[in-house]
């Protein structure tokens, strides 16, 4: 089990996280979920090592990991995937699968036969560069570029982002069916409320750096949820309807460029005494000559 006991985390003199705590249990999905910004993907980078926190305590089947390097917390069975995926696009899909091995034993070294039979059109593609996949076709294969670890805890970041909703329903099977067998703790942090909703056991709702709600999915309130999935509209502008006459919150027009008015144009500057023509020097033909010279 993962259990997340009060870590603090600051990226210079900012705080990311406050007193955060959390766990995951084998066999279960824990959701994460938040608004950009309040802390989530800072809490998954601490939980895998990728950023040192100040204060706290991170454990996972008993052993206290909140030292311990990245590469030795793959070692131990946690495996990450990340927010935007970064798959090698240069390497095929079976060079991109085969860089999980660095945390396996030589023995181990070999890509699951589970791998294909969760993800057949990686099958397909074996030999495409990554770089040709299909956004959803990516981050298939950076999930089971994760599952090629053998993980007993997977992390991940926002799978469903910038993913059509045919891979997403894909991706919410695979993730039910890894947690349906009972050996592996699901952490999972997302925006997409349905998703979530529909996948998790229990969850944690993250604002300015903290849990503000947490509990199991049945005691789960959805308009409680909800109201911190969505952003605040008290910065708005008030603009009275143009119909009905009440003030209610609509977005300011932008002004467009044709809209601005002309600058005033300056005033001419008088010329300097130097150069300003006698009236003596007027007249056609005595426009060089001085008064009086012929």
């Amino acid at each position: 089990m993962l259990r997340v006991e009060g870590i603090d985390l600051f990226y210079g003199a900012s705080q990311a996280l406050r007193g955060v705590s959390l766990k995951a249990e084998k066999g279960k999905v824990t959701c994460v979920l938040g608004r950009n910004g309040v802390g989530k993907s800072s809490l998954i980078r601490a939980i895998v090592g990728h950023q040192p926190v100040r204060a706290g305590r991170i454990e996972w089947d008993g052993l206290d990991i909140t030292r311990i390097a990245p590469f030795d917390r793959a070692t131990r069975g946690i495996a990450y995937v990340p927010q935007g995926r970064e798959i090698f696009p240069l390497l095929t899909v079976e060079e991109n699968l085969k860089t999980g091995f660095a945390a396996l034993k030589r023995g181990e070294r070999f890509i699951p036969a589970e791998v294909f039979g969760l993800f057949p059109v990686l099958k397909d593609m074996f030999g495409r560069r990554g770089g040709d996949l299909s956004g959803g076709q990516q981050q298939q294969l950076a999930i089971a570029r994760a599952l090629v670890t053998r993980p007993s805890l997977l992390v991940l970041d926002e799978p469903t982002e910038g993913i059509q909703p045919s891979i997403i329903l894909e991706i919410k099977r695979i993730i039910g069916t890894l947690a349906g067998r009972g050996d592996m703790a699901i952490l999972l942090v997302e925006q997409y409320f349905e998703f979530a909703r529909d996948l998790a056991d229990s969850f944690a709702v993250m604002d300015r750096g903290e849990i503000v709600l947490n509990g199991t999915a049945e005691a789960m309130v959805e308009n409680d949820v909800r109201r911190y999935l969505t952003v605040c509209a008290r910065n708005r502008r008030h603009h009275p309807h143009p119909r009905r006459g009440k003030r209610c919150f609509r977005p300011r027009r932008r002004r467009h460029s044709s809209d601005r008015p002309l600058p005033a144009r300056p005033a001419a500057r008088p010329l300097p005494r130097c150069a300003r023509r006698r009236d003596t020097d007027r007249g056609p033909g005595n426009d060089l000559r001085r008064p009086g010279r012929r």
